[in-house]
């Protein structure tokens, strides 16, 4: 996992405070694994104060069994309270938890410390503050007597595969991390042969025959980290990666899911009726389709209830609508049977929200998709798409912003590829900024109208929904206080929201005590500096010529942010312009005097192309983003007496207008809103399931 969420866990304690977990000796079909103590890896490059001996994972699929083996040790007292303490998860729905061995290694003497009566059995629902219980189970046991320098040796094994799948095995394996590893093991014994694909070098497995069984294994040793870099795309599989799958092709997935989504039962009294006062209450294919979409956002709450085929089984649209809440399955699968019952084709479809293009690469299996959403056609044959779990959308049927998921597997008998989405959004933002300075040396008032388009706008408007007025404005005083010295808020933001257009706008005033700071290195004179923040909040400067890694870009995105200053007296000042037009992304600049007004106009705009820069690109990306650096911003100065400024000398001559300043670097980086998304990847990537 590249990125690692920090979680609040619910913790609920079965069985009294201690609870007996199963032992037995290391099953017989098990290989042992060897491993060094002395591992040819730079220490330099471990943290947390362990390093990793052997990762060993051993998988029995007629017997439906995983052995794991861990081998750490513990480099010093920093690392004692987390490598003491042995935690393992597993769903007590269709698994069964065996441990075979815990012992500490120590000066050449091994420490026998499995005592079962020692573990406790937690319900952990890691992921409770984003309304998913997957029902998982943890077993926990704290070590006595760790030492630095203890080996920390552990084992056991995880019993039942999901029924959901039927047999058909499909997992992933990482041959590698953020720290070093000295051995990683992955052993599958089949009966059937297995399909396998291996990512960035990964060798081929030692094929074998054994018992009758197929027999693969994969091994590195000394395994380096991985280098991180910042804004390195999720999808980019960088890392060394192993997929294995039972399925032959995206079809026997799709044949799969239309067994898992069947709907074995006719709608309920109560649904049918409410899909009957929808109908008679709209007459257009559109608005029933909103009407239906409305309801499925908005009035069914978003609540996963994850247990064993939880995991990707919906609950049928019935008890969906009794009860009033369910995931993304849940709520896909209710939306296209609504919209099926009014005569407009529908139907769920799977997508992963990270791996974009990526899935592509992938092996067929359910398991690679970690979200479900709905495809509909209308009887013209245009077709839309909707995520049904995002609330306080707006927009018409025909407009609802989707995101940029990319590919999405359709469930429905026959097909055989992906759909490729675009997205029709442009997610744009529109700030101005209007500043009257008072005089020379003196306050200032703001005021700042926002406006936001598309996805924007359903962001801004679910944040306005879920904050109160007061701690809004208190937020937004922080946030101008980063570029104001003693700023305050003069009314609570102003909100008007068109829905229809999906079009939200803010409007925003403050003043400025004083506006004026003295320049740097400049005796005697003072400055204002006007900073597009929509956009500085957006870009950083490359601080490295090359890239390992592709660079994540914000698209769709499109930022314009407008200054207007009322200035107390004359100034001098010239009108620019520049643009500068790459393949991923164009910019404008324009600053503009009106002399009769005593009015300085900036504008700055920035729209992203592509949604991400390859490495190949990088270095001119790189050498345009450090020309623009210095543009993105604009101070004006005078004296601090605030004498004519045309009688004001200099070193270079006379001091006359204003300049442009590197106020901050320029480069498009991604600001996705995961909202509730980022703990259900981790879900996912954890134990599997769409949410």
């Amino acid at each position: 996992m590249r990125i690692q969420a920090l979680s609040l866990f619910l913790v609920f304690c079965l069985c009294g405070v201690q609870a007996q977990v199963k032992t037995s000796q290391i099953p017989t079909w098990v290989t042992p694994t060897e491993y060094s103590q002395s591992p040819a890896i730079d220490k330099n490059e471990l943290s947390q104060g362990t390093l990793q001996l052997l990762r060993d994972n051993q998988t029995h699929l007629v017997k439906e069994t995983v052995y794991i083996r861990q081998v750490t040790q513990v480099i010093d007292n920093a690392a004692i309270q987390e490598a003491g303490t042995i935690n393992v998860d597993y769903d007590p729905t269709f698994q069964e938890l065996v441990f075979h061995e815990i012992n500490i290694l120590r000066n050449s003497s091994s420490i026998d410390k499995l005592q079962p009566n020692n573990f406790q059995l937690l319900r952990r629902e890691a992921n409770a503050e984003n309304y998913l219980y997957d029902g998982s189970m943890t077993a926990m046991v704290n070590l006595s007597d760790v030492r630095p320098g203890d080996i920390i040796d552990y084992s056991y094994s995880i019993k039942g595969f999901n029924p959901i799948h039927k047999g058909l095995f499909s997992n992933s394996y990482t041959f590698d991390g953020y720290s070093p590893v000295g051995k990683i093991n992955v052993r599958l014994l089949s009966n059937k042969p297995l399909k396998y694909k291996g990512f960035n070098g990964l060798e081929k497995p030692f094929l074998n025959k054994i018992n009758g069984l197929n027999e693969y294994t994969w091994t590195s040793t000394d395994v380096t980290p991985l280098t991180y870099e910042e804004y390195d795309p999720a999808w980019n599989i960088n890392y060394k990666l192993l997929l294995v799958s039972a399925y032959d092709s995206w079809a026997s997935v799709v044949n799969w899911a239309v067994n898992v989504y069947q709907e074995n039962q006719p709608l309920s009294d109560d649904l049918s009726s409410h899909i009957e006062q929808i109908a008679s209450a709209t007459e257009d294919e559109g608005e029933r389709i909103q009407k239906v979409l409305d309801f499925v956002q908005e009035d069914i709450r978003y609540l996963g209830l994850e247990e064993g085929i939880g995991g990707y089984q919906p609950f049928s649209p019935n008890q969906v609508y009794e009860q009033r809440f369910g995931d993304c399955k849940d709520k896909s699968l209710l939306m296209a049977s609504m919209l099926k019952q009014l005569d407009i084709e529908a139907y769920p479809m799977l997508v992963n929200t990270t791996l974009k293009q990526s899935i592509l690469d992938f092996l067929p299996s359910p398991i690679f998709f970690d979200h479900c959403v709905v495809k509909v056609i209308d009887n013209s044959g245009k077709v839309y798409y909707y995520d049904p779990t995002i609330s306080s959308q707006g927009g018409s049927y025909a407009k609802t912003h989707f995101p940029d998921y990319r590919y999405g597997l359709v469930i429905k008998r026959g097909v055989r590829e992906f759909d490729q989405i675009s997205s029709r959004s442009e997610n744009k933002v529109e700030v101005k900024d209007e500043y009257r300075l008072d005089s020379i040396g003196k306050g200032a008032i703001l005021k700042v109208k926002s406006v936001y388009h598309d996805a924007k706008a359903d962001q801004m408007r679910q944040y306005f929904k879920s904050q109160s007025l007061n701690a809004i404005n208190k937020e937004y005083e922080k946030y101008y206080a980063n570029y104001f010295y003693n700023i305050k808020s003069i009314e609570h933001p102003q909100l008007t929201d068109d829905v229809l257009a999906n079009r939200l706008q803010v409007i925003e005033k403050y003043k400025i005590d004083s506006i004026w700071q003295p320049m740097e290195d400049k005796k005697n004179l003072i400055e204002v500096q006007f900073v597009p923040n929509s956009i500085d909040g957006l870009l950083f400067i490359p601080n490295v010529e090359h890239r390992k890694n592709p660079v994540s870009l914000d698209y769709p995105s499109h930022h314009i942010h407008d200054i207007t200053v009322h200035l107390p007296a004359a100034w001098d000042i010239q009108s620019e312009i520049e643009s500068v037009e790459h393949d991923s992304f164009d910019y404008q600049y324009r600053a503009t005097y009106i002399p009769f007004v005593n009015q300085l106009k900036l504008h700055f705009e920035i729209k992203s192309k592509k949604d991400h820069i390859t490495v190949e690109k990088f270095s001119d990306y790189s050498r345009k983003v450090n020309d623009l650096s210095n543009k993105l911003g604009y101070v004006i100065y005078t004296t601090s007496d605030g004498s004519s400024l045309t009688e004001f000398e200099t070193g270079n001559g006379t001091l006359k207008i204003v300049g442009l300043i590197a106020v901050a670097a320029l480069i498009i980086m991604i600001l996705v809103v995961r909202s509730n998304q980022s703990a259900r990847n981790d879900a996912y990537r954890r134990r599997g399931g769409f949410y």
